[in-house]
């Protein structure tokens, strides 16, 4: 019995894999089967790895981990470390920071590059979560996990026990 279906071409594929040990692109055999490669602690090439909540925070602040970059998670992390008794109070600083635009003038935005502040890059959450985001800005607008996304992807990817307060 299957849970979902499986399309025809799905199903000859994951045929040919077991039948020829050779998988297609982005996919290993593990178990007999072809997985996705992020589904046995790998990324797609050209993906940067995010296995700690400290890899996450460095995405736009860290030069290794640029808002354009391509990344995904290979595991459930906790940001428990940045709760309630982080940053005065204000918990996780969200990637991507629309507010320090929104907040300038408008002589101190003409000479603002925007790009350098949203996240344009993929986060591909492989079906993992992440747990204990806390954010308390209340007069802050465009908080959360991202603050700012444009032209960007954030997929595959769940969030539990979320405590958010911001403008809106």
């Amino acid at each position: 019995d299957f849970d979902e279906e499986v399309s025809k071409d799905e199903l000859e594929t994951a045929k040919k894999c077991v039948a020829s040990s050779n998988c297609p692109s982005g996919t290993a055999l593990q178990d007999g089967v072809c997985k996705l490669t992020s589904a046995i602690n790998e990324c797609e090439s050209g993906y940067i790895a995010i296995v700690t909540a400290e890899d996450l925070a460095s995405i736009g602040v860290d030069a290794n981990y640029p808002l354009s970059g391509n990344y995904c998670l290979l595991n459930d992390i906790s940001l428990s470390a940045y709760g309630e008794n982080y940053n005065n109070g204000e918990g996780w600083a969200p990637i991507g920071n629309y507010s320090v635009y929104d907040s300038a003038t408008s002589d101190e935005k003409k000479n603002m590059n925007i790009d350098a502040y949203r996240f344009s890059g993929i986060f591909d959450g492989n079906g993992h979560e992440i747990s204990g985001l806390y954010i308390n800005r209340p007069s802050t607008k465009h908080q959360g996990l991202f603050g700012y996304v444009k032209t960007g992807e954030i997929r595959n990817l769940g969030l539990v026990d979320v405590n958010v307060t911001g403008d809106y």
